[in-house]
């Protein structure tokens, strides 16, 4: 025992000599050959559409005994009538509160039996009792109760949610900056602020006329994932969906206004405290050559914030910037936000504001910066799909928005083609530093001297609900 131990820490002597004398020959002062990123290809899809128009998309996934079922109503919050924000939310709430043949009691049994909790937009469970599964879904989504008392239920807390909400310090420059930026009236912006009066005002009716008009088979797609195989999922989303009949109704989609460019304007609301918040953006293109290279543009900004006004001047706590998207017939945008010190909201501005005019310059971004960014966004890609409930995320976001199933696909290729000239055009056309929505909340005092000193852009500082505030 004790010569076999010898023997052991003398080749592990050897080696490590010998590695450390391969080292040595290595030339440091060039940078390594990482060589090309690797080629993303999301798996296989099916899809099929029942009698009814309901769809039915499919991705196997065998690597481990589990099914991810999620179920995408053709209907979102952005379908809220005016001053009843919140009534989609409420809806999809209450049909887990029993169905026509299973009281609440019954249903919570059976998620025992099933070993998971099942919601009637999806769960994820074992490949034996995926049929069941199935079944309890199908049955909250085709058959709900719609009583009053399970709607008041919800009604109460949707209505703690909206109040929680509220007292959230983000929240409301949020608000503000997309209200200045698409509009207070359109559906989106509405959406992010339900409150207690506009949940409250909700009727049973309502709820009703809500669900017969919106959630439909035919505005319906359910999304399978994971360990089952193409014809087992049909034969039970078949037999689960295949009776669920078809109604008329208005087409589900979001209506936004067109967004008329503005000259830079700083909006200012007043928030005592020595914390201040701070939103910057523009609106963006929808899916186009343009969204690729912006989406970078976009990233890199991100990643300059991080560096120069975190980790070298110190300005901010937090924060980020990214595209945001949202469907199709809707632009999406460019947006970033920071939350720091008050004292410093002028300086870190005029840090962020010549950060973003750098972006638009044909030699602002290298190569170097570039081929980062682009590895980090195509190099996160396989993350994004590793087991189940990921992938079966990424082919809702594909459904949710309207995207083609090989959205994912298509977005690694593009990403991977952009140029540096073209995230520099994208940047100068879409994040122009002249026509930017600038909202800062925080204690009026502090900011309102410094960033009219500061000479940015003009300031008008408006009241929670954005309305400019007389002098």
């Amino acid at each position: 025992m004790i010569a076999s131990r010898m023997i052991s820490a003398a080749l592990g002597a050897l080696a490590f000599f010998a590695s450390r004398a391969s080292s040595q020959n290595v030339d440091r002062s060039k940078r390594p050959n990482v060589g090309a990123p690797p080629t993303f290809k999301f798996p296989k899809v099916e899809t099929h559409t029942l009698a009814n128009g309901l769809r039915l998309i499919v991705v196997e996934d065998h690597a481990l005994p589990l099914v991810s079922t999620r179920i995408v109503v053709g209907a979102d919050s952005t379908l809220d009538p005016v001053g009843k924000e919140g009534l989609y939310a409420i809806t999809v709430g209450a049909l887990r509160a029993g169905t026509t043949s299973m009281s609440p009691d019954q249903l919570a049994d059976a998620f025992a039996d099933v070993g998971t909790t099942v919601a009637p937009t999806g769960f994820t469970t074992t490949t034996p009792a995926f049929a069941r599964a199935l079944a309890l879904a199908g049955d909250m989504l085709v058959h709900p109760l719609f009583d009053q008392a399970g709607i008041d239920r919800r009604k109460a807390a949707h209505a703690a949610t909206a109040r929680r909400l509220a007292q959230t310090p983000f929240t409301l420059p949020r608000h503000l900056f997309y209200a200045e930026l698409f509009g207070a009236s359109d559906p989106y912006v509405r959406s992010l602020v339900p409150t207690e009066a506009s949940v409250g005002g909700i009727t049973r009716d309502e709820v009703l006329r809500f669900y017969d008009e919106h959630i439909r088979p035919n505005t319906t797609t359910v999304v399978i994932v994971g360990d089952v195989n193409d014809a087992t999922a049909r034969k039970e989303v078949t037999r689960v969906f295949g009776g669920w009949r078809s109604r008329p109704g208005p087409t589900s989609k979001e209506s936004a206004a067109a967004t008329a460019t503005r000259p830079t304007t700083i909006y200012l609301c007043d928030v005592p405290g020595t914390q201040a918040y701070l939103y910057v953006g523009s609106a963006g293109p929808m899916l186009s050559p343009d969204f690729y290279a912006l989406d970078l543009a976009a990233a890199i900004s991100g990643a300059r914030m991080q560096q120069t006004l975190r980790e070298k001047r110190s300005f901010m706590y937090s924060g980020n910037a990214g595209l945001v998207s949202r469907r199709p017939s809707a632009p999406s945008a460019y947006v970033g936000s920071t939350s720091l010190n008050a004292a410093k909201a002028d300086s870190a501005l005029v840090e962020w504001l010549s950060l973003l005019k750098g972006l638009g310059d044909t030699r602002g971004v290298t190569a170097q910066e570039l081929d980062a960014i682009r590895r980090n966004r195509i190099g996160a890609l396989p993350a994004r799909i590793d087991g189940p409930d990921s992938l079966a995320a990424r082919v809702v976001e594909m459904v949710r928005d309207g995207l083609p199933l090989d959205f994912y696909d298509t977005y690694a290729a593009r990403v991977a083609s952009v140029t540096g000239a073209e995230v520099a055009a994208a940047a100068s056309k879409y994040i122009d530093t002249k026509h930017l929505v600038i909202v800062a909340t925080g204690d009026r005092a502090i900011l309102e001297p410094a960033l009219r000193a500061a000479n940015i852009a003009p300031v008008i500082v408006v009241d929670p609900n954005g309305k400019p505030i007389e002098p």
